[in-house]
């Protein structure tokens, strides 16, 4: 037996009692799948129905966002800095893959010359 299911058996059992619920399982995912549990943990938080839930939820954005502003518009500089910082890492790694190339190649050549 699962513990969402046992949790749901238990709270069935005791109707009326909400000592039946242990804080471990306040604080876990079983609040997310158990509605008895839900039920209880937005007693204790205070939120008795959906509609307030949403409220409470909606006040909490708008504390996190200041003046509740809207994010401004990406400027136009950043994005030019950033696509110049990647072709002038790409063309850095080019030259290495280049120098690489040509520094295998003069090996291959004296080997090459020193075999023969």
């Amino acid at each position: 037996m699962g513990l969402a299911s046992a949790t749901r058996s238990r709270s069935l059992e005791e109707p009326g009692t909400r000592s039946a619920f242990e804080g471990w399982e306040l604080h876990s995912e079983l609040v997310l799948v158990c509605p008895e549990l839900r039920a209880h943990s937005l007693e204790l938080l205070a939120v008795g129905s959906v509609e307030q839930e949403e409220q409470a939820l909606a006040s909490a954005r708008a504390m996190a966002v200041p003046g509740g502003e809207p994010r401004r518009a990406r400027d136009p500089g950043l994005t030019s800095a950033l696509v110049r910082y990647a072709l002038l890492q790409a063309a850095r790694m080019a030259g290495t893959g280049l120098g690489l190339l040509v520094l295998a190649v003069a090996i291959g050549l004296v080997a090459h010359a020193v075999a023969h």
